[in-house]
């Protein structure tokens, strides 16, 4: 299958005079080079409808040439020379073994559902480590090869009916990036693509986002997080989100900063659709947040927004508590490990008061002590926003440095907020005197439903505190005390309480009770950690039901 050059330079002419609507180069070995002389012809000719290559015959490095071809002129059908039935028909069982460890003929199978349209979603991500898989030493499940993609590619050929396509956790790069584009520019009708935690980078995010631009009009949800792409292909995938049709789109642990927010996010004041946006730790500064501020300011659809392990401090919470205050629909805001200390809480105490929409506020791992919560010199601290608030339901202060001083300021809120239903207050050095600060505000609450105190040394007098009163609050479902240094004292008046029929969901990991007292709880209590995520993920679920 070698290249005649005389044909080829014929053929370079008919392309570039604009001599034919079809041409054929289905049994030419071209190389890099020879496609660069074909796609400098293409440049100049606008008559041409259908193009014939065959990938199999194309010299090392070629393919790279066509996929930029292909990716340029959308308005030219290029057919691959393969014949669908018998590249499948021709697959053996040493097809290379993908990442789901599945048997060659399984593959296979999958394909032809594909092919003839039995099913509408092509989910190939892999499955996420369980266990020991989590370990350091872990290594990743190899990634599809590029001959598995192309099979998947040739399968989706027949079907244009396709609504998901997902290849989470791939470990895929830009060459197979080159292939996902054009299956994109074959499926008209994707809903949901998700390409998570694979290694895309700048180039392979480009040219996919081009492929979405290009021919997808009712795509939904695009999940890019974790591919190592930075304010390069920021442009391009602002170019998604200025098509108003997305209503997720995630692109947490990618390398963005400030430019690359800006760039995004430059059309989301005009944007009506997205209603979750997801920049977890994107490396944003304020002056990042400034431009998160900035977009968010006549934008009226956006629900939930992720901003969750980015350097955003003070200058940058000063900025986005000023605006979102005022955002009609905002409901969710994650702002954990943003390096929020007392100024920052200010202001979101301000903006508490303010907002009527907010629900769900993730302030968990930040410096916010008593003084963020009180306030000083005439500034308003964080506790004044939560008593005059009337949205949020869940507040998530975990791992901050309260102590029994911000204990004591946290009663006087759980005493005046009749709309918060769910606390989390763990490992925030409260002691057995913090403890009944708040279990004095207990007795009167009655709207708190999920309390949790683990990681706190209130030891068996706070635990004393509380049970007493759970014993006139009947509202509380779930308690979390793992970690609290509870020995058989603390735990025997737990015990009382559940034998006395108070349902509750308690969490007693990690404390110093022994075998036997144990033994009697479990009869009442499950053994295991009660995480406060899970707390909010139920939140949420219940919120998206009932709306």
């Amino acid at each position: 299958m070698a290249k005649d050059p005389a044909l080829f330079a014929e053929k370079l002419k008919i392309l570039s005079e604009n001599l034919e609507t079809e041409i054929d180069f289905s049994k030419d070995a071209l190389s890099a080079a020879d496609l660069e002389l074909v796609e400098a012809a293409l440049a100049v000719n606008d008559s041409l409808s259908r193009f014939f290559i065959s990938r199999s015959a194309l010299q090392p490095g070629a393919e790279f040439i066509l996929d930029r071809i292909i990716s340029n002129n959308p308005e030219i059908s290029f057919d691959d020379s393969v014949d669908l039935s018998e590249a499948l028909g021709g697959m053996q069982l040493e097809q290379t073994t993908n990442q789901n460890e599945q048997e060659p003929s399984e593959f296979i199978e999958r394909l032809r559902l594909l092919a003839d349209m039995e099913t509408l979603v092509a989910d190939f991500s892999v499955s996420e480590p369980q266990g020991d898989e989590e370990d350091d030493d872990y290594a990743p499940q190899p990634a599809w090869s590029l001959v598995d993609l192309e099979k998947i590619e040739l399968a989706l050929k027949q079907n244009h009916e396709l609504i998901i396509l997902s290849f989470s956790r791939c470990n895929l790069g830009a060459t197979a990036a080159a292939i996902i584009a054009r299956i994109i520019l074959t499926q008209p009708k994707l809903q949901k693509i998700y390409l998570d935690d694979n290694d895309l980078g700048d180039y392979g995010v480009i040219i996919i986002c081009e492929a979405i631009e290009k021919s997808c009009n009712t795509l939904r949800v695009l999940d890019l997080s974790g591919n190592a792409i930075t304010a390069i292909s920021a442009v391009a995938a602002g170019r998604v989100l200025a098509k108003n049709m997305l209503f997720d789109l995630m692109m947490d642990g990618n390398l963005l900063n400030n430019d690359g927010v800006e760039q995004l996010l430059c059309s989301l004041p005009r944007n009506t659709n997205l209603s979750s946006l997801s920049l977890s730790g994107c490396a944003i500064y304020p002056a990042g947040a400034k431009s998160i501020a900035n977009a968010t300011e006549g934008n009226s659809g956006l629900i939930e927004l992720d901003l969750s392990n980015n350097p955003l401090g003070d200058a940058g919470i000063i900025c986005l508590a000023e605006k979102l205050a005022l955002h009609p629909v905002l409901k969710d805001l994650d702002v954990e490990s943003c390096m929020i200390c007392a100024a920052g809480a200010w202001a979101l105490g301000k903006m508490l008061i303010v907002t009527r929409s907010l629900i769900y506020l993730n302030l968990k791992d930040n410096q916010i002590n008593a003084l963020g919560l009180s306030g000083l010199d005439g500034q308003q601290g964080l506790a004044l926003g939560l008593i005059q608030n009337r949205s949020l339901e869940s507040l998530d202060l975990e791992q901050n440095d309260l102590g029994d001083e911000g204990a004591a300021i946290m009663r006087d809120v759980i005493v005046a907020n009749y709309f918060l239903n769910s606390l989390i207050l763990r490992g925030c050095r409260i002691t057995r005197i913090g403890a009944d600060f708040l279990a004095k505000a207990l007795e009167t609450n009655r709207k708190l439903s999920d309390l949790v105190m683990s990681e706190n040394p209130i030891a068996d007098v706070g635990v004393k505190a509380i049970v007493t009163a759970l014993k006139v609050n009947d509202v509380i479902e779930t308690l979390g005390l793992g970690d609290c240094d509870i020995t058989d004292d603390g735990a025997k008046d737990l015990l009382e309480l559940l034998k006395n029929g108070r349902d509750l969901s308690l969490n007693l990991d990690d404390n110093d009770i022994n075998v036997k007292m144990k033994r009697e709880l479990s009869h009442y209590v499950d053994f295991e950690d009660l995480v406060s995520e899970d707390l909010h993920q139920t939140h949420k679920r219940r919120r998206r039901l009932s709306s």
